[in-house]
């Protein structure tokens, strides 16, 4: 029996089986102890993730009625197995073999009799003393509870070398209470992207030291169950820490980056987080440039620890964390923005005879194929046993498959995505991806919230009554339709004012024109046409009219009066009569005015502007008569 076994703390459906054990210092091994149906006894001893792994794909052991034993299935996968010797063939069924079962038994007598008496004996050697899982967590629980909690996780899976480093070197140092939640495979490009709908299994393992937990999942989700308070025993560490990154996540990069969406998540839910990412280039990077990253970022982590404690840490933001190829050659640190960076995505067309995806997972799983191999074997084998055992005729069915009918008419693509680097033009230092070229560790922060730029803003108020419309519009129509009613009546108003405003310059201009019309034309002696004769006298009547010059001659009587007396005025054009204008009388009432003014109202009627008396051509004044006004 290997010394320093510890009984399982059963992950199964029940904790009663007593020939269950954990193997090994470092309990990476388990024993499994029962009979096959043949009545054979058998002892297996399993690589622990291997075998969690098989029962998970396969079913549970089942508990033996009345025995409080368990009865092993047909067979199990050879790969990482170790027959004990001294197994025999023992035809009861469930029987166990006595030679391995007095081991078992002796190993746990001693160990009962550590715990009665309190203390193990000092003079065995650690390794040999048994302990239980139980026993196990209770101290560790102990040891770590003044500790901060530090969780782990990355998006390359939890066997990545960099999430491996990083965690040993975080128990090496101490100071944390490390757990790890990591992806059990690698999840780098999965974005921010959760599993729903499917049942994510998780499984505990052993990692440097720290409580360790591999998830079917992808990296947002074992962030959020790990803080959901469901797995582990806390539900807010002082630090999230994700990476190291096999690769870059600068630029838009960061959007299909797993690493940075499990950081992100932790900040979505209020826990202060860090990712970090080392350049890895084909060809040039080796696996020891983990080792350098790691030492690197280990100022930078207990260096954001003491900031969360005494709350200098920013709340809002994560903090990215770039290593450039060659850690070890670094320049330094330098606070970067983020960039505009990514790689070019390619599409390649994949041949339909040679589809890519089963010979590249299974030249990535060759165990699991020699597994498979295996399984099929001992399949065949234990049917034939059973058959010879048995004197029943039994039926045995192998190969289980429907043929598939072909579907007619459709046809069926394959296609493999590639991310491709490209060459940047910007040469911006302060920029993350060309201060990581340039052999800079690179720390943008990364916040929640977008920025808005100035630009941004001032584009974005050009579009807020847009906005304001649309949302009144969408939201109550009551409210769009009392808009347009006040907008038709502000458009009506705006029309009446621009015809009223059309109308005044209108007129204005015509009176304007006609005045200056009426001053050009005062003084001429001209007569409209005949064709232009409307109600008043004949063009000939009023030509044969005879003209007078004026002369004015003051009565004793007048001589007395003002000379701007309204006698001296023409009552059509309210202007004196000046000495050798040319004037007009009316025969009968002997009113005087201008000949231009009293020819033009002659042309339009025929009777004294002053007295209305009827006025006929062809008349003329006496010189006496001019001598009485």
């Amino acid at each position: 029996m290997v010394a320093g076994q510890v009984p399982l703390r059963s992950s199964l459906e029940t904790n009663r089986d007593p020939t269950t054990a954990w193997l090994g210092p470092d309990k990476r091994w388990r024993l499994i102890v029962g009979s096959q149906r043949d009545g054979r006894g058998l002892a297996i001893l399993y690589r622990s993730k291997d075998f969690v792994h098989w029962i998970k794909s396969q079913h549970p052991l089942h508990s033996a009625k009345g025995t409080g034993m368990w009865e092993c299935p047909d067979f199990f996968p050879l790969s990482h197995t170790s027959y004990f010797g001294g197994m025999t063939s023992v035809r009861n069924n469930h029987s166990r073999p006595p030679g391995l079962v007095s081991n078992l038994q002796d190993v746990l007598l001693r160990r009962k009799a550590g715990e009665e008496n309190g203390d193990p004996s000092k003079d065995a050697d650690e390794s040999t003393v048994p302990c239980t899982s139980t026993s196990v967590e209770d101290n560790a629980s102990d040891d770590n509870s003044s500790k901060p909690v530090v969780l782990v996780t990355n998006g390359h899976g939890i066997e990545s070398p960099g999430l491996v480093y990083l965690v040993e070197a975080l128990v090496r140092e101490g100071l944390y209470n490390v757990h790890v939640c990591a992806p059990q495979s690698d999840k780098s490009v999965s974005g921010h992207s959760v599993t729903l709908q499917e049942t994510i299994a998780v499984t505990s393992t052993e990692l440097g030291g720290a409580t360790a937990y591999e998830v079917s999942g992808t990296p947002v989700d074992c962030v959020s169950l790990a803080l959901s308070g469901a797995l582990f025993s806390w539900s807010k560490p002082l630090l999230v820490i994700c990476g190291i990154n096999h690769g870059s996540s600068c630029g838009h990069q960061m959007f299909y980056s797993g690493v940075v969406a499990g950081a992100r998540e932790a900040l979505m839910c209020g826990v202060p987080s860090l990712s970090i990412s080392l350049n890895w280039k084909k060809d040039e990077s080796q696996e020891s440039d983990f080792k350098d990253a790691v030492s690197i970022c280990l100022p930078l982590i207990n260096a954001a620890l003491r900031d969360i404690e005494k709350g200098l840490f920013p709340e809002s933001c994560l903090l990215n964390i770039e290593i450039p190829t060659c850690p070890s050659t670094n320049k330094g640190l330098k606070l970067t923005k983020q960039s505009t960076w990514r790689s070019t995505p390619s599409w390649q067309a994949v041949s339909a005879n040679r589809h890519p995806s089963g010979g590249h997972f299974m030249s990535n799983q060759q165990s699991l194929g020699i597994q498979l191999a295996q399984l099929s074997r001992d399949a065949s084998a234990a049917g034939a046993a059973r058959r010879l055992t048995k004197q029943r005729p039994n039926v045995e069915i192998e190969s289980v498959g429907a043929a598939g009918k072909p579907v007619s008419g459709r046809l069926k693509k394959y296609f493999r995505l590639e991310f491709v680097d490209k060459e940047q033009d910007d040469a911006d230092d302060d920029l993350d991806f060309r201060a990581l070229e340039n052999g800079f560790v690179t720390i943008t922060p990364l916040s929640l919230s977008p920025h808005t730029e100035s630009d941004a803003r001032a584009a974005a108020s050009d579009w807020k009554q847009l906005l304001i419309s649309f949302t009144l519009s969408s939201s109550a129509p009551a409210i769009e339709m009392a808009f347009f009613v006040s907008l038709s009546l502000t458009l009506i108003f705006i029309v009446i004012f621009l015809i009223l405003l059309f109308l005044d310059y209108y007129f204005a201009v015509r009176f304007v024109e006609l005045a200056l019309y009426n001053n050009n034309n005062r003084h001429t002696n001209s007569v409209p046409p005949e064709q232009d004769r409307r109600r008043g006298l004949r063009r000939k009547n009023i030509i044969s009219s005879a003209g007078i010059v004026f002369q004015y001659k003051k009565s004793r009587h007048e001589e007395e009066k003002d000379e701007d007396s309204d006698n001296n005025d023409c009552v059509i054009c309210w202007e004196k009569f000046e000495e050798g204008e040319l004037c007009r009388v009316l025969n009968g009432c002997n009113h005087v005015y201008h000949q231009p003014c009293i020819d033009k109202w002659f042309f339009n009627d025929v009777h004294c502007p002053i007295c209305r008396l009827s006025v006929r051509g062809g008349h003329t004044i006496e010189d006496e008569v001019l001598d009485q006004v």
